[in-house]
């Protein structure tokens, strides 16, 4: 049976009434969506300079930053990750830029999807902003009703099944991670993550009141295809709006990564589960990046997120993270030439 939220008029961000649809219990295929950039594509930091130059919206501090947009070839590893730990995985969607790996072979897997596919409304590309992209994954043509998003600094570290990401009536898990996201006015140098959380806590409290929220863990994040298309349904102006901002805006909110998991919590349609997960961001000091990938190749979490938090972009710090990658995932995957 739907489950019908009628929202009083006075909730002016959300439709009048929102319909969610039923969510069959059987979990059957599941599908994996990355988002991925190679930020020294000639063609692609053409594209960004035009579009930074001529831009004029309000932008965060961080929104432009080289390490946001660099590639050390995270993609490649998390693939063999998920070939190596997930074989139950149906299908496999890459979302770029009109950009494709140069290491990656034709393989009936996987799809390379560019953006013009999956926006509405194609005066919002070329986009340089992830929120953005990530809030149309699911427009995705073919992609399964179950399925995983994986940002591409995000790996799998031993074994996991179909029950690590949906539970035995077929809800998607949520992971919480162990601090409370940020609820406050937004501020003018507020990074981006920041002032996304401001904008899609102060949404939630005026829909459902004030709570304390715990932030997502940066892990894989589960869906269903025909709950998120009812959320961007409730949420029409808001889906348009971060689709609009081609980098990102201090008016952005976290509708897949947020809001669209509370928003189904509070309905009991999400299930609130634990996954063993482990986060570092790779810094400028090879000796503290080297103890924080050693913590990771010791204890083999569930899932593990490398972050690119790296002043500069060395040929030391990249030789010491592949290295590191050829320790874990020695073994090519199918696709790869």
């Amino acid at each position: 049976m739907n489950i019908l939220l009628v929202i009083l008029l006075l909730f002016s961000e959300l439709s009048a009434v929102c319909s969610f649809s039923h969510i069959r219990k059987k979990v059957e295929k599941i599908d994996v969506v990355y988002t991925w950039v190679d930020g020294k594509d000639p063609n692609w930091q053409k594209a960004f300079q035009e579009t930074k130059t001529g831009y004029k919206e309000r932008v965060v501090t961080d929104s432009q930053t080289a390490a946001r947009f660099r590639s050390h070839d995270e993609l490649k590893y998390s693939l063999r990750s998920l070939h190596k730990y997930a074989p139950f995985i149906n299908h496999i969607y890459i979302v770029s830029f009109s950009q494709r790996p140069e290491w990656l072979l034709p393989h009936p897997k996987i799809s390379v999807i560019d953006h013009k596919e999956l926006f509405l409304t194609l005066d919002d590309l070329p986009t340089f902003n992830s929120q953005a992209i990530e809030a149309n994954l699911h427009h995705i043509h073919g992609l399964s009703e179950c399925y995983i998003y994986f940002n591409d600094d995000v790996f799998l570290g031993r074994a996991v099944e179909k029950s690590s990401f949906f539970s035995h009536d077929g809800k998607p898990k949520i992971f919480l991670a162990s601090w409370i996201a940020p609820d406050a006015p937004v501020h003018g140098d507020d990074p981006a993550f920041e002032a996304s959380w401001k904008n899609t806590n102060a949404l939630l409290n005026r829909l459902f009141g004030n709570k304390a929220r715990y932030a997502l863990e940066h892990a894989p994040f589960a869906f269903r295809r025909s709950l998120q298309k009812d959320v961007e349904k409730c949420l029409p102006g808001h889906f348009r709006r971060v689709s609009s901002h081609k980098f990102r805006s201090p008016e952005d909110l976290l509708l897949t990564a947020g809001f669209s998991q509370y928003l189904l919590d509070y309905y009991g349609l999400i299930c609130r589960a634990h996954i063993d997960s482990i986060v570092i961001g790779l810094k400028d000091d090879l000796e503290a990046n080297r103890r924080a990938l050693e913590s990771i190749q010791t204890k083999k979490p569930t899932t593990f997120c490398i972050e690119d938090a790296m002043q500069n972009d060395s040929f030391e710090q990249n030789q010491q993270l592949l290295h590191f990658f050829e320790r874990y995932f020695p073994e090519k995957a199918p696709w790869e030439k």
